[in-house]
């Protein structure tokens, strides 16, 4: 179990990543809703893997959003058939699978943390899956 602490520092975090203060200050609404010391790590993925997809359906048709980086439900059908059982429903046991994978400890770049000691911590793990996901799903 992840640390509540950890969680909130991420959560406290996610705010200032956003150029957009708008962004940030909706952000900020879905994070205040939460209670992080009770989540584990899974717990805070799925969160924030539900808050992205909330957010894009909500602002897909608005005319501010970037037309390079089109808002999708993710992940789409194409990288994930497994995840969709039907139109609009996922399966969350699948979500969390190909999240885990996808951002997961093999798909970080190990040159950015110097040492196998930072690589292998589980908190620190954690923390580089939420932002590869917040990285690569926010934009």
């Amino acid at each position: 179990r992840v640390h509540g602490t950890v969680l909130k520092a991420i959560g406290d975090f996610i705010p200032i990543f956003f150029g957009c203060r708008h962004c940030a200050s909706d952000f900020q609404s879905y994070v205040q809703k939460i209670t992080w010391e009770n989540m584990t790590g899974e717990d805070a993925v799925m969160w924030l893997w539900e808050t992205h997809n909330d957010v894009n359906i909500r602002i897909a048709n608005d005319p501010s959003t970037d037309p390079l980086f089109p808002k999708q439900i993710w992940p789409p059908k194409g990288l994930c058939g497994n995840c969709h059982v039907g139109e609009d429903k996922f399966s969350k046991k699948q979500v969390l699978s190909y999240l885990k994978v996808h951002y997961g400890r093999s798909n970080i770049i190990r040159e950015r943390f110097p040492g196998d000691n930072l690589a292998n911590h589980e908190d620190l793990h954690f923390v580089v899956l939420v932002l590869n996901f917040i990285v690569c799903s926010f934009q």
